[in-house]
């Protein structure tokens, strides 16, 4: 059978299952997790090129050996891809059916930050993002960057680039370097604007010292106070960014619930601005987005007041 054949094959098993789960509420309660690896995830991986036979190709139960903090020694990850010895991605598998949420990606949040790789793929058999490290190298992202969906796809080529042959190629570094193009452009806009501040500073100055102001001179105070008002908003986002690129995860990372310490809070700050970064545009009322925030939803509540 050919690749494409292969993954229509899986997509098939996908739907017919969800079809059995709607009419038995016991068969989607049933199929477990192991069921999904070995009837779903395995093949497919098996389609794009890995021997799931080897272990210098596919590791099971991968277990971290390096004693980060917020592993547990019961957790292993699901599966480690290697490729000519090195380790190049991990997978966090789920069952079919089960709605992929931010505990989830914080499950692979932390085990990304035990591994040199630059892709983590979490999936539940018919839903798999996609997340590397586009901010900062070992900090996984908080939003995948591509979600692949068997049941619903079409073009099964889009999974090309993570076949044993392809996923090495250079497009990781290459996501980097945009996000990191964004920061730069934001910081230079920032110290484009400061150095023009302390000049904008004095006019408003002279202004206010004025007992009787004209209305050309009421507009240009309005103007100047305007732009005041708007550096000190590029200023307070240059900072967020800065403080959210330098995150480290450690035993001290921890807020809210529970007495472990995986627990990660992105302040609510933090998370409007990085929202406020998304075009417009590009956001519409059926968008997805993942939050990471566990139950805190800053992400959630940033994205509400950004569309309403």
């Amino acid at each position: 059978m050919s690749r494409v054949d292969i993954i229509n094959d899986i997509k098939n098993k996908i739907n017919e299952k969800y079809r059995q789960f709607k009419c038995d509420s016991k068969a989607k309660a049933n199929f477990s997790e192991e069921q999904t690896k070995t009837s779903l995830i395995l093949p497919l991986l098996s389609c794009l090129g890995y021997d799931i036979s080897d272990d210098n190709q596919l590791v099971a139960e991968d277990k971290d050996k390096s004693g980060a903090p917020g592993i547990k020694s019961s957790e292993s990850i699901d599966y480690t891809l290697r490729v000519d010895g090195n380790d190049i991605a991990i997978i966090e598998c789920k069952k079919l059916g089960k709605v992929l949420n931010s505990n989830d990606v914080q499950q692979l949040f932390r085990y990304y930050s035990t591994k040199q790789v630059h892709i983590a793929i979490l999936t539940n058999g018919d839903d798999y993002l996609f997340f590397t490290d586009g901010h900062r190298e070992n900090i996984m992202d908080c939003v995948p960057y591509k979600s692949l969906h068997i049941s619903s796809l079409n073009d099964f080529s889009e999974f090309a680039e993570f076949s044993k042959d392809n996923i090495k190629s250079a497009f990781i570094p290459h996501i980097r370097a945009v996000n990191k193009d964004k920061y730069n452009k934001l910081e230079l806009e920032y110290k484009n604007s400061s150095l023009k501040l302390k000049q904008v500073t004095k006019e408003l100055d002279k202004l206010r010292g004025k007992e009787y102001l004209t209305s050309e001179q009421k507009n240009k105070l309005e103007s100047l106070e305007l732009y005041i008002e708007e550096n000190k908003k590029l200023r307070e986002k240059v900072e967020l960014f800065k403080s959210y690129f330098s995150i480290k995860v450690t035993k001290d990372t921890k807020v809210g619930y529970g007495s472990d310490f995986d627990r990660f809070k992105v302040p609510s700050d933090i998370a409007k601005s990085i929202v406020d970064m998304i075009p417009d545009d590009s956001i519409t009322l059926d968008s997805k987005f993942i939050d990471i925030c566990c139950r805190h939803g800053e992400f959630v509540i940033a994205l509400r007041n950004k569309l309403f």
